[in-house]
Parts: structure tokens; sequence; C-alpha cells
């Protein structure tokens, strides 16, 4: 059975509003570190194919409590630039081309406002029938990286139905030009 993971953002269901209806682009940066974590999160799963919501999600408004946790340590891991990049470029939403993110599964688009309209017509019931082999819904932050881009921190949440999901903070970094994950600390389980 072909595992499918779908990388969805739900604005009905978001945390936040939308602070801006300004859409910006991704860069190449942020498309290697997209990468980089979707082959962590899906490697677990020996995902074979995923699909990706075609806009970035906002990210919890609780977030920095939760680095702050007694037993965590990602607060510590986490510069303050990075923080206040996440901060920033999370205030807009971002266009995401899923062609441009490097991935050894297969990334299949999806459309926000389609999936909007799913739940509003027919709650997960009309997303699962629309999309019957998926198991899995997530969406994607754009990522907060420090001036010399080597340090970067992603929002990550997955749904599964209306009582089934969760949502990560996922630290990375830049080695010999590759970026890799070095830290997921769980934000929300549902």
């Amino acid at each position: 059975m072909i595992h499918l993971c779908l990388f969805v953002l739900i604005a009905s269901l978001s945390l936040r509003p939308i602070l801006s209806a300004e859409t910006d682009s991704c860069t190449d940066e942020d498309y290697a570190i997209f990468g980089a974590a979707l082959k962590e999160m899906c490697s677990k799963q020996k995902t074979e194919s995923a699909a990706l919501i075609d806009l970035t999600s906002q990210v919890p408004p609780n977030w920095p409590n939760v680095i702050r946790r007694p037993g965590k340590t990602l607060i510590q891991e986490v510069p303050t630039e990075v923080r206040e990049d996440f901060e920033s470029r999370n205030r807009n939403r971002a266009k995401i081309d899923v062609d441009r993110i490097k991935a050894q599964f297969q990334i299949l688009p999806v459309n926000n406002m389609d999936v909007e309209a799913l739940l509003r017509k027919g709650g997960w019931g009309a997303i699962h029938q629309k999309y019957p082999n998926v198991q899995s819904f997530a969406s994607l932050s754009r990522p907060g990286m420090n001036r010399a881009r080597n340090r970067a921190l992603l929002y990550v949440s997955v749904w599964c139905g209306s009582v089934c999901g969760g949502g990560s903070l996922v630290l990375l970094s830049k080695e010999s030009d590759e970026w890799k994950v070095t830290n997921v600390v769980t934000v929300w389980e549902a």
C-alpha cells in the first residue's frame, strides 16, 4: 500500500487569523529547508508520495511558550535572530511551488482554496472522499533563519481528522551546504 502524506493548510482550523492578505513567494533556501524537513518527517512513514498545499501556514500563537516548557531544550538551541525572523516571515503567507522541493518521493500539489471549501462543505468526510488514499494532512510555515543562513526554525502540522493531528517546531542546521533536522518539539496533539 502506498502511504501518502498530504501537506495542507487548513485555514478554517488555523490557530490565529492571517495577519496580511499579501502572498509572498518562497526562496531557494526555503525550498531546501522544506525538503530536509519533509525527508525527516516522512522517512519514518516510508512515504512514496506526498501532496502539498500551495500556501504556507501560520504558526500557533503559543509557540514561544512551548519552547520554554520544562524539559524542552529547544529555546536554548534557537538563536534570537532565528525566532525574530520566524515571527516576521510568518506574518504573510507564501505561495509554494512543489516542483522546487527536492525530495526522494513524489510531491503532489493541492490547492489551498479547494481544501478550505471541502472542509466547509462536508468536513473531513469530504476531504477523505476526494483524497481516499491520503491518510495524513499537514502544513508548513515559512522558515525563520539567522543572518548566516545556517540555522532555521520551521512549523509543521499534521492532520488526519477532526480529532487527530499534531504540530511541531522543527529546528534545522546547515552543514556542508545541506540542511539537517537537529530537533523536533511537539507544540500540540489531538
